[in-house]
């Protein structure tokens, strides 16, 4: 007689979405997002608007990072994460459009490779393109990654998937938009298992891009970004 097939337990996955201002894009993302995944946590980096309200009354959980910058918002997320007990977790853009099938692609490929990490990288297959200095910033940051790690990347993407234990191992600091770099850096440097997956790319539906679709806002990055290379070289350094 043969046995019957146990079932292999599904993966809890929790999506990190960090937010300053994005209630218009939250009502277009959360009520797709929330029926896809074991939760969704917001991490609120000081709105004024009513993303807060409306992540609480979508069923979200909703955690506060008074420091502002990207990488503090995600840290908040991911010690949040790591209470719930989940296993993955999808740090995911407010702005990020389609998402949800980007989202399925990227999980799936990571679990299907047995990676650490997976990334969504940005491409134009939909008809849409990075603006130009978005594209040649990004060029110049990814270059910077391969100096410093080896690393060969397609993208800093919207989108990434990662088992949190792995994630959490990196030990990342940089407060700001220096985080995704530092990430990417510090996974070739410990050996972590890594894959990029295409994903079209949308431009945000509503309101402005805080660091990409505007040139001031592009500067900040850039520069925060430059800052996270020069510490990251200079640790290297230490270690060589």
């Amino acid at each position: 007689m043969r046995e019957a097939a146990h079932p292999q337990p599904r993966l809890h996955l929790v999506a990190i979405i960090p937010c300053l201002d994005e209630e218009a894009n939250l009502q277009a993302l959360l009520p797709l997002l929330l029926p896809a995944v074991d939760g969704v946590i917001v991490v609120d980096n000081g709105s004024r608007d009513g993303s807060v309200a409306f992540a609480e009354a979508s069923g979200s959980m909703v955690e506060y990072e008074p420091c502002r910058g990207y990488g503090a918002a995600v840290r908040r997320g991911l010690a949040r994460a790591a209470a719930s007990g989940a296993e993955i977790v999808a740090i995911i853009d407010a702005d990020a459009g389609a998402v949800l099938p980007s989202l399925r692609a990227v999980a799936k490929q990571m679990i299907d490779a047995k990676a650490d990490l997976a990334l969504g990288a940005r491409c134009s297959s939909n008809g849409n393109s990075l603006p130009s200095h978005v594209l040649w910033g990004n060029r110049l940051v990814l270059a910077l990654a391969w100096l410093l790690a080896g690393g060969r990347f397609a993208d800093l993407g919207p989108l990434r998937v990662a088992r949190l234990p792995a994630l959490l191992g990196l030990g990342l600091r940089d407060p700001a938009f220096g985080w995704n770099l530092e990430m990417q850096v510090r996974a070739v440097w410990q050996g972590l298992r890594v894959v990029e997956v295409p994903v079209d790319w949308t431009p945000r539906p509503y309101g402005r891009s805080k660091s990409s679709l505007s040139l001031k806002g592009s500067a900040q990055a850039g520069f925060g970004l430059l800052r996270c290379s020069a510490r990251l070289l200079a640790e290297r350094r230490k270690l060589a």
